[in-house]
């Protein structure tokens, strides 16, 4: 496993923590023993929130999800908005340490972040 340094927004002290290992694989995703069924509309987003972490994803990136779609949704941001909920909410019932965070910018909802909720120091 990878380690990283995590600052807290606090008081600025730096603390290294080890990278989540995530394995995705087409409708299930494993994290630390556990796993979670998915859709594969949660997959691309998953997959794209974890090649960024511990960044944020601008929506604009997750948009892209849409992009090769036969019939894109009228109000992407809304789709999106209402596909993260259900993610947030199958990961929420399967316990699996981690979340999704909307990450404030100069816009409202301005992207989404993974957040894992009891990360591991080495």
């Amino acid at each position: 496993m990878a380690v990283m340094e995590t600052r807290c927004p606090h008081c600025g002290s730096k603390t290294p923590t080890l990278l989540p290992t995530f394995t995705v694989v087409p409708s299930v995703v494993h994290f630390r023993g556990k796993s979670c069924a998915v859709t594969p509309m949660h997959v691309d987003i998953l997959e794209i929130l974890l090649d960024a972490f511990p960044r944020a994803v601008p929506l604009t990136e997750l948009a892209q999800l849409w992009d090769q779609a036969p019939k894109p949704p009228t109000d992407i941001e809304s789709t999106l908005s209402v596909q993260i909920s259900y993610l947030r909410r199958r990961l929420a019932l399967g316990k699996m340490g981690f979340g999704i965070l909307a990450r404030r910018g100069w816009q409202p909802r301005s992207g989404y972040a993974l957040v894992i909720f009891d990360p591991i120091t080495p």
